[in-house]
């Protein structure tokens, strides 16, 4: 007999989770998504921006047969950074290890399209345009609204949230007096751009295996990802009370501040960019810290909705598939028993959660004089590592990024550093 789960959100944990349970060959996955069928969007509607798949993430994925060959596909890998000036020159940081990315809408996509196989067709249905407006626990019922203003109401067995940092499903958690759960807001916030890699009628050629940044004033900088062909997505990131569009009263403007700041990258823009600009809404990234991920037992979260946390470290992606693939493993040891698998993710999976808000909120100091430190101790380090590599631990990043060492172990090798940028910061 198959056991009945409900999925609310059809992002890569949502999906990724679908993929390990259908593999286990004895569920029935219902899925619903607010957002349309990105299979039924044009390429233009689908564009978001460019997630980094570091060693967690491409493990969780390597686990299913065939899926990370189909993203592997497509995927950009980047083995640097080009960091440019308004005069035109640039320099070149390496990185020994590429960085495989790939915009989160595509990936979404090959999850989708890996799932869409004629031996799940009677296992799995996915309703896209349909928002869930309200859980109730009790009688264990969901309700929702469609794309036409239908509402519609559905009962569930197991719940799962891989609804994102506004997750409805978490919402529920709070009639639990023992719930306790921290929304945060980054101070910077951004707006998305898409840009050519190359125009040829310019002779602008840029690498497409770099990323690419600039500061285009004191407090905006720009970071680009080539994406495909000819792409790059990015995201002009500044501080929410310091914005540059505050001030320009049309795209045309808008144009003349980026070929004034931008340098190369701002030749690149034209003003079909800019009056798109204009439009696009300003973002904020929520952090989300939650001390518990389930309730009884029939209710769990993963992902965002679980927490959500800041992008310095490029492991809101990561940490949500290892996500998937941790639940797997507890399924695996609990024989399917969801009354244990869901307390078993909670224990094992909070301490880590809360380690990954320390390491994203603290690595990377914004204290100028810190700054410096960070730099002088990451240079040091690195010779100390050449001489004696088994005494000197790599840097946090590289520990996040390349390894797949706990986050709890990678804050306690570091937590020196991170106290002192908590407490100066």
């Amino acid at each position: 007999m198959n056991i009945p789960i409900t999925i609310i959100g059809a992002g890569p944990a949502g999906l990724l989770l679908a993929h390990y349970l259908l593999r286990r060959g004895h569920y029935q996955i219902e899925m619903y998504e607010s957002r349309p069928d990105p299979r039924l969007s044009t390429n233009d509607n689908q564009r978001t921006f460019p997630l980094a798949l570091q060693s967690r993430g491409r493990k969780a994925l390597a686990k299913i047969d065939n899926l990370e060959e189909k993203i592997g596909q497509k995927v950009t890998f980047c083995s640097g950074t080009f960091i440019y000036q308004k005069n035109g020159k640039s320099r070149l940081i390496p990185r020994n290890n590429p960085i495989l990315t790939i915009d989160r809408s595509v990936l979404s996509l090959v999850l989708l399209e890996t799932l869409d196989k004629d031996d799940n067709q009677t296992r799995l249905k996915i309703n896209f345009n349909h928002r869930c407006t309200q859980i109730n626990p009790q009688e264990k019922t969901l309700s929702f609204q469609t794309d036409n203003n239908q509402e519609i109401k559905v009962n569930y067995n197991i719940l799962i949230g891989a609804d994102g940092a506004n997750s409805v499903v978490r919402d529920c958690f709070q009639e639990n007096p023992s719930f306790n759960c921290q929304k945060n807001h980054v101070p910077d916030v951004y707006k998305s751009i898409y840009l050519p890699l190359n125009v040829p009628e310019k002779s602008l050629f840029l690498a497409k295996d770099k990323f690419h940044s600039i500061s285009l004033t004191k407090n905006v900088r720009m970071l680009l990802v080539p994406q495909g062909d000819n792409n790059l997505n990015g995201v002009i990131i500044f501080k929410q009370e310091n914005s540059p569009f505050e001030n320009i009263e049309n795209p045309s403007e808008l144009l003349k501040f980026f070929q004034k700041n931008g340098g190369k990258i701002g030749q690149l823009i034209d003003i079909k960019e800019t009056e798109s600009l204009t439009k696009r809404p300003i973002s904020q990234v929520i952090t989300i810290q939650c001390n518990q991920f389930h309730q009884g037992d029939s209710l769990l979260i993963l992902g965002d909705a679980a927490h959500a946390v800041s992008p310095s470290l490029g492991q809101g992606c990561n940490s949500a598939l290892e996500d998937a693939m941790i639940i797997d493993q507890l399924l695996d040891k609990y024989q399917d028993n969801w009354s244990e698998v869901l307390p078993a993710f909670t224990k094992q999976r909070v301490p880590d959660a809360d380690a990954l808000q320390e390491l994203s909120n603290y690595t990377f100091p914004r204290k100028k004089s810190l700054v410096f430190e960070y730099f002088l101790r990451l240079r040091i380090s690195r010779l100390l590592r050449q001489w004696f590599p088994d005494n000197f631990s790599p840097p946090i990043f590289e520990l996040v990024a390349e390894t797949n060492l706990s986050y709890c172990e990678i804050l306690q090798r570091h937590q020196g550093w991170i106290n002192k940028v908590k407490q100066l910061q």
